[in-house]
């Protein structure tokens, strides 16, 4: 398995990376921690998947790759657990854009797993969309002096199943089970022809690599952007979606400027934004502390003279005579036409044999078979 060349020279071209219950020290992936970790938090996607091999018990805990997972990984005890269970969407994963095409074919059922990886609580600003029915997560759970009310939220919290995070530029996924092949087999999976084993990833991959079709929020924009014009940015949600936070910045100079917020309704929310300088910019939406939707754009010089692509005849006429020059105005151009030409078209029919000698040949064949069937005694 080429390792070294992998995450050397073409980790960089990568749109995602899925580990799928890989032990880490046998494979010699340990090494590359520190750049696969830097490659999620310049813009790349992760992925883990589940397996007696995977999470901690692949050797993951406490490294470089923890740091860009969306759960929490501990040492010591067990690790795995293979009591089968089906888990439970969350509130959110009920919602969640990427779990869109699973739930329009299952809507929200899922098969029964034959174990999953233990794991801890998801991180900050983490997304979890499958729960644990029962198990708890790994990890102490908070200091002491919480009080009532966060030491029963404490209580209640169930161990993560599929978790999504944002990490830098790039965006991470945590699977514990090693088992979505069982959403295209079995009853279930013949509910669907199969299907919901591909919309799971479709989903998944889909929002790891910032497909519109799977973002928490939608970014337009509302016309072109020209430089030293207000123009608008429209940002579109699910119903209800509460606490958007909106930004746009320079991608020279990191120069943030605020949008007003100017229409507000249940999924649509209209910002107007200060006049730009030209250049690339970045748009930055989020609902709470969930990952945020991002749009570059362009802003261009505006103005008659970038908006008009046919020439200004008066200007060029005062431009000329300023200069001592000449004007001088396109008419038609004539272009001489061809001579006309005459084409004739001949064909011409060599016959290989006169029309009497194939008939004489028809005649003598026909006659022949008429022998030869009468000789053999059918007629």
């Amino acid at each position: 398995f080429p390792v070294n060349e992998l995450f050397t020279e073409h980790l960089p071209s990568f749109d995602a990376v899925i580990l799928q219950d890989i032990d880490a020290r046998r494979y010699g992936l340990d090494v590359h921690f520190e750049s696969l970790s830097r490659y999620v938090q310049d813009g790349g996607g992760l992925i883990m998947v589940g397996g007696p091999e995977a999470f901690a018990s692949g050797g993951y805990a406490n490294t470089a790759i923890e740091d860009v997972l969306p759960v929490s990984l501990h040492l010591g005890g067990k690790l795995v657990e293979r009591t089968p269970f089906t888990p439970q969407y969350t509130a959110v994963g009920a919602v969640a854009a990427p779990l869109g095409p699973l739930r329009e074919l299952l809507q929200q059922k899922l098969p029964r797993f034959s174990g999953a990886n233990l794991v801890g609580k998801a991180k900050e600003n983490a997304i979890v969309l499958w729960e644990h029915p029962s198990q708890k997560p790994l990890g102490n759970f908070g200091p002491a002096s919480l009080s009532s009310q966060e030491k029963s939220l404490e209580a209640d919290l169930k161990m993560p199943v599929l978790t999504l995070g944002e990490f830098g530029d790039g965006r991470s996924i945590a699977l514990t089970v090693d088992g979505s092949h069982r959403l295209g087999f079995g009853k279930l999976g013949a509910q669907v022809a199969g299907k919901g084993h591909g919309a799971l990833w479709e989903g998944l991959l889909g929002w790891l690599m910032r497909d519109p079709r799977f973002e928490p929020l939608r970014i337009r924009t509302q016309g072109p952007c020209e430089s030293s014009q207000p123009f608008q940015l429209e940002v579109s949600s699910l119903p209800g979606a509460k606490d958007i936070q909106f930004s746009v910045e320079s991608l020279a100079d990191a120069t943030r400027v605020s949008p007003q917020q100017v229409e507000n309704q249940s999924h649509r929310h209209i910002f107007t934004v200060p006049p730009l300088a030209a250049g690339a910019w970045l748009a930055r939406a989020q609902v709470g502390d969930g990952p945020a939707t991002r749009l570059f754009f362009a802003c261009e010089k505006g103005g008659a003279a970038f908006g008009e692509t046919r020439p200004d005849l008066p200007r060029l006429r005062e431009l000329a005579q300023a200069r001592g020059g000449e004007f001088l105005e396109a008419g038609p151009i004539g272009f001489p036409r061809p001579k006309a030409q005459s084409v004739v078209l001949a064909k011409t029919v060599d016959e290989l044999l006169p029309a009497w000698i194939w008939s004489l040949l028809a005649g003598l064949f026909l006659s022949l078979s008429w022998w030869f069937r009468r000789s053999a005694g059918y007629l």
